[in-house]
């Protein structure tokens, strides 16, 4: 039986206490991937194109959906959606404060907040490189989890034969 090969990419659904990345391709920047990296970058969550670089996220089970979570320094630190004034925030925090559920179509978490669906991400007339919540409405671009999954089969090697050559190359 052939091997199968294991591919680094979108997981179609996420496991309970895995550690995943959560990418978003950006359609506007050459399609790279960026991926939430830990910390700030002003009202924005900080992303990296290094997915090993990249932090590790997983999910929690609660009750009607999902606390999203990473690990900073060895404490389970919670990624939250925060509402401010009239903006609503990513937030890495010591208690979980959304539920999220997971949108197996759009492969991504949504959060309901001030009765407006948010995912992780940013708005297609944008450039930004960093992660807040966007409405769902803007129809942006969004993160999604990735990690490693057992992928197809790898063709067998093939092996050289000695023989007859049927179309000779020059200085061979």
């Amino acid at each position: 039986e052939p091997p199968v090969e294991n591919v680094f990419g979108i997981v179609d659904t996420p496991v309970v206490d895995t550690a995943y990345k959560f990418g978003m391709i950006h359609g506007n920047l050459n399609n790279a991937v960026y991926y939430l990296a830990g910390g700030m970058d002003g009202y924005y969550m900080a992303t990296t194109t290094d997915s090993e670089a990249a932090l590790d996220v997983y999910l929690e089970t609660a009750a009607n959906g999902y606390y999203f979570y990473c690990m900073v320094d060895g404490v389970k630190t919670y990624i939250n959606m925060v509402v401010s004034g009239t903006h609503v925030n990513g937030a890495y925090e010591a208690a979980a404060s959304t539920v999220y559920t997971y949108n197996a179509e759009s492969k991504t978490l949504i959060a309901i907040v001030n009765d407006t669906e948010y995912w992780f991400g940013t708005r297609n007339d944008k450039t930004y490189t960093t992660m807040g919540p966007c409405a769902v409405s803007y129809a942006g671009f969004y993160g999604q989890f990735y990690g490693w999954t057992e992928g197809g089969e790898v063709e067998p090697p093939v092996e050289n034969v000695f023989g007859i050559v049927d179309t000779p190359v020059v200085d061979t």
